[in-house]
This record gives C-alpha cells, structure tokens and sequence, in this order.
C-alpha cells in the first residue's frame, strides 16, 4: 500500500470518527473538534508512513511547527485524558485493520 493510500484512510477514519468532512481538515477552520481532529490525522500520518514533518504539514494544509505541536498534544491527550484515548484506540484500530489487513 503507498502513501497516498495510507493517509486517506487515515483522513477518511478520522474525519467519520469525529463526524466532519475531509475538507474541514484542511480548512482555516479552528472550530475545537476539527482542530482535534487535524491534531490526530497529523499524529497518525506520522506514525504510518515516513513523511518529513513539512510533508505531513502539507497534508492538513498547516507549517511543520504545527504538525510538531500537534504530534505533543495528541501525545499528552493520549497519557492523561481518558476518554481522548479510547477514542484515539478505537480510531487506531480501524485504521490498522485497514491498512494491514
């Protein structure tokens, strides 16, 4: 499977779990759940492929210094916030599921 396979599953996994569109991932838009949701979609394009920080910036039309912000606070969500992490399992899982089979 290449890149660009991974990162719309990722994109598409993410954005159903929180309910919006792709496109909003993209946007200006700083509406808390999309900013979570880019904040995640950043976090896991990093973790399943070996895109630069600028590429994976790129990908949610923001700079590196944001994918770099965003990969902390998805960490610090992920070891302290409950709730946070068993959605981010739950999404995880599906994205595995789906890209290794």
């Amino acid at each position: 499977m290449d890149v660009v396979d991974k990162i719309e599953i990722i994109l598409n996994t993410v954005c159903y779990g929180y309910e919006i569109k792709p496109i909003a991932i993209r946007a200006k838009n700083r509406q808390s759940n999309i900013r979570e949701a880019r904040q995640l979609v950043a976090y896991l394009v990093r973790e399943y492929t070996d895109l630069s920080l600028p590429k994976v910036g790129f990908v949610i039309n923001r700079d590196h210094t944001t994918v770099i912000h965003s990969i902390k606070v998805v960490r610090n969500e992920i070891e302290f916030n409950k709730d946070y992490r068993r959605k981010y399992e739950l999404i995880n899982e599906i994205i595995k599921s789906r890209i290794y089979g």
